[in-house]
């Protein structure tokens, strides 16, 4: 049998009303529930996306071992690269709690990763880990996505973006992001850069952002310039 997972419930910001109109809430009869079931900690945060990279909160996670079941207002994907970003393990399985209807179809979703741990017994002890969180604004960047193409270091006006010692693109300031901006966002060619609380699904990554493709008319106008090009360059060969 392995050794049990942690749940970890981060709580939206107060301030933060994207999901507001989900009625689902993290609650002491959902953690009551959590916490009797083969689980090894059961950990209540604040906002996932808000966290201070040298807070409390983050030092008390990279202390966790072993797998980790989240359950946050953010979109699996954009809360998976923001647990990356602060440091903590990729291999999180992410859940984005206004997916679910009710409290059952949260468990549904826990219940077969806990299928192969031992049990500990008694029901464990709940902890909260108390940070004063600000509200941010700010891009996720999904590398798995990422093509390095840069455009969004050179679009942004506000200084965020910036390059690692391996020239790979990489949120150093995200504190100048603009309040509500999503420039960078809208113009990754793959889809790559996520701002979970923008209204536009695509966006904020909970949806899969579409490729524009070349139309077929531009397309075909190209091969002829193409064709065209190929003639000439064959003549000047004859000379």
């Amino acid at each position: 049998m392995s050794i049990p997972i942690t749940v970890v419930l981060s709580l939206p910001h107060p301030k933060n009303q994207a999901g507001a109109d989900s009625p689902l809430a993290i609650d002491a009869a959902l953690l009551d529930q959590i916490a009797r079931r083969p689980v090894a900690e059961v950990l209540t945060i604040g906002s996932l996306h808000d966290l201070d990279p040298q807070g409390p909160t983050v030092k008390r996670l990279e202390k966790l071992d072993g797998s980790v079941a989240l359950f946050s207002d953010l979109p699996p994907r954009a809360a998976r690269w923001m647990a990356c970003r602060l440091g903590l393990c990729p291999s999180w399985s992410c859940f984005e709690v206004a997916d679910y209807e009710d409290h059952d179809s949260i468990l549904a979703q826990l219940d077969p990763l806990l299928e192969k741990t031992s049990s500990p017994g008694e029901p464990v002890e709940l902890e909260r880990v108390d940070e004063e969180i600000a509200v941010r604004w700010h891009p996720i960047v999904d590398y798995e996505k990422c093509i390095n193409c840069l455009e969004c270091l050179n679009y942004c006006l506000f200084g965020v973006y910036n390059l690692d010692h391996d020239e790979n693109i990489l949120v150093e300031n995200p504190a100048m992001c603009r309040p509500g901006c999503p420039a960078c966002a809208r113009v990754c060619p793959e889809g790559a850069i996520m701002f979970p609380y923008f209204n536009d699904p695509q966006i904020s990554g909970r949806v899969a952002k579409l490729k524009k493709e070349t139309p077929k008319t531009v397309e075909n106008g190209l091969d002829k310039q193409d064709q065209k090009l190929d003639k000439l360059l064959d003549e000047l060969d004859e000379f």
